[in-house]
């Protein structure tokens, strides 16, 4: 089943600061109705939101990064990245080069796992 908030997103900067914060709510609404026993998170800039939406609310969040190691994201996704990815169950990576990579990056913070060869 597939659950997608009712509210968008539009271009205009009001509607940018008041959507993340629906957001983070919306995802702990659903999380808490749903009990997920995990839930699985894909995307660099959304992953620190639905760890926050999800914080002490499921036994467990995978995030998955897949943007280029050299991207600069902008304020404030590399503050929430270095605050909450801690708070995953893991990191999934696609290489031992990533992993390396990420742990270096995080300081060995986090937890990470390599599913090499993914179909």
């Amino acid at each position: 089943m597939l659950y997608e908030p009712t509210f968008g997103r539009k271009g205009w900067m009001l509607n940018k600061l008041s959507h993340y914060p629906k957001l983070v709510f919306y995802l702990r609404r659903i999380a808490k109705n749903l009990k997920p026993d995990f839930v699985l998170s894909f995307g660099d800039a959304f992953n620190p939101i639905a760890l926050l939406g999800l914080l002490n609310s499921v036994q467990k969040v995978f995030i998955l990064d897949r943007t280029s190691a050299d991207y600069k994201f902008k304020f404030p996704i590399p503050l929430l990245k270095r605050l909450l990815y801690p708070t995953s169950e893991s990191m999934i990576v696609q290489t031992v080069a990533a992993e390396k990579y990420k742990l270096k990056q995080f300081k060995g913070k986090i937890r990470t796992t390599v599913i090499s060869k993914p179909v």
